[in-house]
């Protein structure tokens, strides 16, 4: 399943809700799934409410809380969307719109914590030699990473605002593993089974704040946490549809013009080893975000390119997630 969270005008305002992709149209995962209640006469309409609300929620974190029973649920509402005549149910409340229609939102709009990797031992070795420094030999004992602000997290087809002190922004060519089931001290062989699905994941970076952060030894802070600043989407697409998540093809566009491609694969450390450790004697919980590091190449900094200036597009690609299209702006 491709699950998005989307958001719609409503006669009581602005709502957000769980969807999933269905061809060019999007599927509001509660009510078809309250459709497949009713067709399947589970209950009385007042127990049919309840239990497509426990069961799919309309926000994704709670979703994912659910585990297999929910996830079993969204596959029966889109089954029940798919051969449903029209958009609409009994009571006039529509269940499939055009995505042109809605707003999509970062998939996992409000997550718990968010982590960043880094992987890719290329992006490493030009990162590290592009401000005059070597990969320190720690790098190949243990897969480092550090916390982002859950609130910067922004979503697909936005806009990205430089932050007021820097100069100097960057994009970073990702994808993230997004946790489905709550473990701690996991192990390697079971760390998969933890994972809900991926996401495309644009860590922008302020390298000019950065760079100061990182001469201190701590961070980094401001350089990556800064409202918009986190960008992921455009849909959750659960592991079952992945495949192998080392076969997938990434590439970067600025302006039309790619500039990155590459292929997950060539990750130096992987999502098992990579759980493992972050988990040890720490709890991963469902909607948690663990973005993967940037692909060899997949960023500015590294082919000695200038910063991104307002109205420039970043087009992220990941094969079999999709696009992720972010415009710039000064704040």
């Amino acid at each position: 399943m491709k699950l998005v969270t989307y958001a719609i005008s409503t006669p009581l305002g602005r709502a957000e809700r769980l969807g999933a992709v269905q061809g060019d149209a999007v599927v509001d995962l509660q009510l078809a799934y309250r459709g497949w209640l009713l067709e399947n006469d589970a209950v009385d309409m007042v127990g049919i409410d309840r239990m497509a609300a426990a069961l799919v929620p309309t926000d994704m974190t709670a979703f994912l809380e659910g585990g297999s029973v929910s996830m079993k649920a969204a596959r029966q509402a889109l089954e029940w969307a798919a051969r449903a005549p029209g958009d609409t149910l009994q009571d006039g409340a529509r269940v499939v719109w055009p995505t042109p229609q809605v707003q999509l939102l970062a998939p996992v709009p409000r997550p718990r914590t968010v982590r960043d990797c880094m992987a890719f031992e290329q992006h490493v070795t030009n990162g590290y030699k592009a401000i005059g420094r070597t990969v320190p030999e720690e790098w190949y004992q243990i897969p480092a990473y550090y916390k982002v602000a859950p609130t910067s997290i922004s979503g697909p087809d936005g806009v990205v605002l430089c932050p007021s002190q820097s100069s100097w922004l960057d994009f970073e060519l990702e994808y993230a593993a997004v946790i489905g089931r709550r473990g701690s001290s996991i192990k390697a062989a079971d760390a998969m089974s933890h994972i809900a699905g991926f996401v495309i994941y644009n860590d922008f970076s302020a390298r000019d704040l950065q760079k100061v952060e990182m001469a201190v030894g701590l961070g980094p802070a401001k350089g990556k946490d800064f409202n918009t600043g986190t960008v992921i989407g455009p849909a959750l697409v659960t592991l079952d549809e992945i495949g192998d998540p080392y076969c997938l093809t990434m590439s970067a566009r600025l302006n039309g013009t790619e500039l990155a491609r590459g292929k997950t694969g060539d990750a130096h450390w992987r999502w098992d080893t990579i759980i493992e450790f972050i988990s040890r004697d720490e709890t991963l919980l469902p909607g948690d975000i663990i973005g993967s590091g940037t692909l060899g190449g997949g960023c500015l900094l590294e082919q000695g390119l200038p910063p991104l200036k307002a109205g420039d597009v970043v087009e992220l690609e990941v094969e079999k997630i999709g696009i992720l299209k972010t415009t710039v702006s000064v704040g």
